[in-house]
């Protein structure tokens, strides 16, 4: 069982005073985390554009990288995110259960799923579904073989589920992770708060549902990348925080 842990670049939406694309990745790689690029920073081009590829992959310095969805809807675009993702050594492309629908509803488009699963496995590249419903993702894993998922941690408890009940079902599929944690229902009335993206372990996810994780990622022998989403503090003090209190989780290798 190996874990690369990755800062997510969503975090610095939520800081006024950040350095530039280059200066942040750079302190990213120092500090010896990957990171996951979302296509907008500051109010710039997408970073998935093809122009500024060559630009962004002499920033990130040949650390891991994965790619979070721009949240888009056809094929052609996620050809795009696939081919920049390709370009860009990302092995992983998260991407939102919306993104699959079909029509206005909320059924799985399978015919969109699989086209998109195998363009992305002919370029080298997984596409991890990030939980919403479980019902969703399980319809979606039975449909589409080689589609994979990312389990947001916090997103399990914002659904009807348990911890228990989602790994039960996505364990043999999990290759990704979004590390963070909510707040109780109590806690949410403080000033500014929302109900989700804080640090591991310093929120309402009880212990016992952190060590069952741990456990279900050492039997399936998880080798993968997890990011830290979270956005109420400096990334590099959560993410600091976080990877203590998860590598504490893990058994000794």
């Amino acid at each position: 069982m190996k874990v690369q842990y990755a800062i997510s670049l969503w975090n610095y939406s939520h800081y006024p005073d950040t350095g530039t694309l280059e200066q942040e990745l750079g302190r990213i790689r120092k500090l010896g985390y990957g990171v996951e690029l979302w296509a907008q920073w500051r109010n710039g081009p997408s970073l998935y554009e093809k122009a500024g590829r060559a630009r962004l992959k002499a920033a990130l310095g040949g650390m891991p990288v994965s790619l979070h969805s721009a949240i888009v809807r056809s094929f052609d675009e996620q050809r795009a995110q696939i081919d920049a993702a390709h370009d860009l050594g990302a092995g992983v492309l998260v991407v939102h259960s919306d993104e699959f629908y079909a029509g206005e509803g909320c059924e799985l488009d399978v015919t969109l799923c699989r086209d998109v699963v195998a363009y992305a496995g002919e370029r080298g590249v997984c596409i991890a579904l990030e939980n919403g419903q479980l019902p969703f993702l399980e319809q979606a894993l039975a449909a589409v073989e080689d589609l994979r998922i990312c389990l947001d941690v916090g997103h399990v408890y914002l659904t009807d589920d348990t911890l228990q009940a989602f790994l039960a079902g996505l364990k043999g599929r999990i290759v990704h992770l979004h590390l963070q944690d909510i707040l109780t229902p109590a806690e949410v009335g403080l000033p500014g708060a929302g109900m989700d993206h804080y640090t591991p372990g310093t929120g309402g996810i009880p212990l016992e549902d952190w060590h069952l994780l741990a456990a279900t990622l050492h039997e399936i022998g998880f080798d993968g990348t997890a990011v830290f989403e979270i956005r109420p503090r400096n990334p590099y003090q959560t993410a600091g925080l976080g990877r203590l209190f998860f590598d504490g989780l893990l058994p000794e290798p």
